[in-house]
């Protein structure tokens, strides 16, 4: 039988690669992994016969505590039976997992022949997949093997292989951040004698940045809650729902809200060191009007009063954002809402969408278009800015998260037990 020459080599990895490449197309919409671990496996696994045969037998394994555990089969695997184990400490596994990769032969002085005989290989090649290296995929070869395609193949497979497994480790993660974060907010207005609310929320990616809350203080006071971590995605959302944990846990303990703002700052300076920062605007709303509220750096909400008028007041006393690398002083400020005033607060996702030209929409456009819906019901007011907000942008994508929260003083009315 004829041994390859260095032109068969090229066409061998030519093909390998074009294998890989129809394998990728695949992988990307398994969702179980073992199943795109067996899939690499058997699409590498090559049908013609040596010398032309390269890769001829590969399996699969999956670490369970100490050991490698083997799962599949596929080719000329040898007779290893399924359920054999591999231990973790082997060096040539160590070496797969500190470099992603490894190439052993009979001769080398790695190679264990008490433990390669039960596998029934001479040459072979293994590769460390996963974002935490919990599987090994061990290829048979078929000498003569050329050293340089083989290590250019194995970093190629790896690389794919590993990017399917990671991007469904970050889309799992992301559900679960998702899931957590929609957990935290409210899916309906509250209930609040004397005031209309509405809300809502639109995230620039599965996750955001943004949250609310309403959070009962008593059966006088309600707490609302507005935060926008800066950044938006995973990171900004985690960030976002300790602010939300955070204030609650600060109304459970009967805080003052100053010394709450202050608090939480510490904690999120701390979480992380200083890194991620937060705007917050949180109010607490009593049954007859009276408003406390501290501006943690948040673009400022406004009162759009129901006099002749309609004048508008924005809330700006607070401090800077939560989680500065060092101790803030917060203070407090008081409003009171009557009969008619609508309490507007939102994020600068809204105010700072820009158009084609690079104009912001800005906060007098969002002023301008509460005022002439004042006094429609608040959902519609709310359908009128994101409309307003859409048809500025003019097709551009929606780059920021952007919530908006209406709460409209209608009366004084029951006085809570």
């Amino acid at each position: 039988m004829s041994r390859p020459v260095e032109s068969d080599y090229r066409l061998w990895s030519q093909s390998l690669y074009r294998r890989l490449y129809q394998a990728l197309t695949t992988i990307a919409k398994l969702e179980d992994t073992e199943a795109i671990v067996r899939y690499v496996m058997n699409a590498l696994v090559e049908d013609a016969a040596p010398p032309y045969a390269i890769i001829t037998g590969a399996r699969a394994y999956r670490r369970v505590n100490t050991v490698y555990r083997l799962f599949a089969k596929a080719g000329q695997a040898g007779p290893v039976p399924i359920g054999f184990e591999v231990p973790a400490d082997y060096p040539p596994v160590q070496k797969a997992i500190r470099r992603g990769w490894v190439l052993m032969r009979a001769t080398d002085p790695d190679f264990d022949p008490r433990i390669e005989d039960v596998v029934g290989v001479q040459t072979y090649a293994a590769i460390a997949l996963g974002p935490h290296k919990e599987f090994l995929v061990s290829f048979t070869l078929h000498e003569p093997v050329p050293d340089e395609e083989i290590i250019y193949a194995l970093a190629a497979i790896r690389q794919v292989a590993d990017m399917v497994l990671r991007h469904r480790e970050l889309h799992a993660f992301i559900e679960q951040a998702r899931e957590i974060q929609q957990s935290l907010l409210p899916r309906e207005a509250p209930d609040f004698p004397g005031y209309e609310f509405a809300f809502l929320s639109r995230p620039a990616e599965s996750v955001g940045g943004d949250v609310y809350d309403f959070i009962p203080v008593s059966r006088a006071i309600l707490g609302v809650l507005i935060a926008d971590a800066i950044g938006h995605g995973l990171p900004a959302a985690l960030q976002a729902r300790d602010v939300v944990v955070g204030v609650r846990m600060g109304v459970e303990e009967d805080l003052k809200i100053v010394r709450m703002m202050e608090k939480l700052s510490a904690v999120l300076r701390h979480v992380s060191m200083g890194s991620r920062f937060t705007p917050v605007f949180y109010a607490e709303i009593e049954w007859n009007g009276n408003v406390i509220y501290v501006n943690a750096g948040h673009v400022p909400p406004f009162i759009l009063r129901a006099d002749a008028g309609a004048s508008v007041q924005f809330l700006t006393v607070g401090g800077p954002v939560l989680g500065l690398p060092m101790e803030v002083a917060y203070q407090r400020s008081f409003e009171r809402l009557r009969p008619g005033d609508l309490l507007v607060l939102y994020t600068d996702g809204i105010t700072e969408t820009t158009n084609v030209t690079g104009e912001e929409f800005g906060v007098q456009r969002l002023v301008e278009i509460v005022r002439r819906h004042r006094t429609d019901p608040l959902p519609t007011i709310l359908t009128q800015v994101f409309a307003a907000v859409d048809e500025f942008r003019d097709g551009l994508p929606q780059e920021d998260d952007q919530t908006l929260i209406l709460v409209r003083k209608v009366d004084r009315g029951a006085v809570p037990d």
